[in-house]
């Protein structure tokens, strides 16, 4: 099953809800979460995203997150 999304528009106002990938693909704002985890150093935590992710496989990244669920909250 698809994960859906709200599509959003330039000032972060729900849409409606669109299936995850078709907001994707169209390039629609949906909105998201995310965080940059940085230790005392200051050093900040790189991931490299898998190769079979469907956005940018293999690269690697430094915010760690994912799509707010339909009705969640940012936090």
């Amino acid at each position: 099953m698809s994960e859906l999304v709200e599509h959003g528009d330039e000032q972060d106002r729900a849409m409606g809800v669109v299936e995850r990938g078709e907001a994707e693909r169209q390039h629609w704002p949906h909105r998201i979460a995310t965080t940059i985890c940085r230790d005392r150093a200051g050093r900040i935590l790189v991931l490299r995203r898998s190769e079979t992710h469907s956005r940018f496989p293999g690269y690697y990244h430094v915010m760690v997150g994912g799509a707010v669920n339909v009705g969640e909250s940012y936090e």
